[in-house]
């Protein structure tokens, strides 16, 4: 735990195989979308996990970081 957030890999697998975080419990407080988005990657993940291949979409890392556009 850092923070309070649990410690994830880029693939958001912990230090316990087979244990996944995302959201809030990986990133810390932030946007539903960004909850979402990993939710689906950690889907990719765990299906890979699993059964050693996935097709499923994983449009974000754990390291991603939001970025904002200014004008």
């Amino acid at each position: 735990m850092d923070r309070g957030l649990a410690a994830r890999t880029a693939d958001f697998e912990t230090n316990v195989p087979g244990v996944f975080v995302a959201g809030d419990a990986g990133r810390g407080a932030s946007l539903v979308v960004w909850a979402i988005a990993e939710g689906r990657a950690v889907a990719a993940q765990v299906d890979t996990y699993l059964t050693g291949s996935s097709v499923l979409p994983a449009p974000v890392r754990a390291t991603d970081r939001p970025f904002a556009l200014y004008h």
